[in-house]
């Protein structure tokens, strides 16, 4: 319930959803393929547009390259992106760039970060919400980040050309942002930063979450 809190009404909507039947039907199958030789009693599933006639051919091609390619390689894979991947990908993350262990199981992969910003913004932010980002930013956040989410970008310029991460610039902008009836939800932190390359100092991040934390849950 505690993680739901920090969602916004429509995040916690889609969660309610319930599970397409045909989903869990198609994963059951790829354990159980027909193959000829192997599998003479196998699932051919006619449900799926996926071009079988090709697998054999390309599995070879991957394989001779060391892909580590499987049948289910080329099916379609998990939402979240597949196992495979987003193991190779924690690992990634946990030794070189959070230099803590990650849980595969805590990654979601989409089609590049454009869409990413889309959907994280659209399950933390309800229309109108407040989405908050320090100066100088990326200049897409614009779009990816409220043009289809109808959420607001609150920019943070700094207190007289300070730090726009500074707790008290920080409080400022969101008070000013909720006196003006926008409700601040999601503070977006870049590190490097885009397009400056700046790194965020780690030390002050808990001062930052705390600031975040008085930002107002979903009604």
């Amino acid at each position: 319930m505690a993680a739901r809190c920090m969602l916004s009404s429509r995040g916690v909507g889609l969660l309610a959803l319930p599970k397409p039947e045909f989903t869990t039907l198609y994963y059951a199958s790829l354990n159980n393929l027909y193959d000829a030789a192997s599998n003479p009693t196998g699932l051919v599933n006619f449900a799926v547009a996926a071009n079988q006639l090709a697998r054999p051919m390309l599995e070879k091609q991957l394989r001779a390259v060391g892909s580590g390619a499987s049948p289910t390689s080329l099916a379609y894979n998990p939402y979240s992106g597949s196992d495979r991947f987003r193991k190779a990908i924690a690992r990634v993350i946990s030794r070189h760039i959070a230099r803590c262990s990650m849980n595969p199981n805590h990654l979601l992969l989409s089609s590049g970060a454009g869409s990413s910003l889309w959907l994280l913004a659209a399950v933390l932010a309800d229309n109108a919400d407040g989405i908050v980002v320090p100066a100088p930013y990326y200049y897409a956040y614009d779009r990816d980040l409220v043009a289809l989410t109808g959420c607001r970008l609150i920019v943070s310029h700094g207190e007289e050309g300070g730090d726009p991460l500074e707790p008290s610039a920080l409080t400022a902008v969101v008070d000013k942002a909720a006196k003006e009836g926008t409700r601040c939800r999601v503070l977006v932190v870049t590190t490097p930063n885009n397009p400056t390359g700046e790194v965020v100092p780690s030390s002050p991040n808990q001062q930052r979450r705390e600031t975040s934390r008085s930002c107002p849950r979903p009604r």
